[in-house]
């Protein structure tokens, strides 16, 4: 679940117009902890900075529980 938030977020950020398309990743940083805590982020190559920390914290029953999370979005152009 965490991953597919991560994922859609870093297709978001890099939906740029077509003129961008080239951009590459330069830095891609994701570790998820025993303690259910993780960290994320990632930089392309025409400036847009994602990062991302949060904590789960489990449900007693499957599929429910919350999380904390704290992010950032930086857009530098090139």
């Amino acid at each position: 679940m965490k991953l597919l938030i991560v994922l859609c977020l870093a297709a978001v950020a890099l939906a740029r117009p077509q003129s961008e398309r080239d951009a590459t990743i330069v830095d891609y940083v994701n570790e998820h902890r025993e303690d259910n805590s993780y960290d994320f982020s990632l930089e392309t190559s025409n400036g847009i900075i994602r990062e991302e920390s949060g904590l789960s914290y489990p449900g007693a029953d499957p599929e429910t529980g919350s999380y904390t999370q704290s992010a950032q979005l930086r857009v530098h152009p090139p």
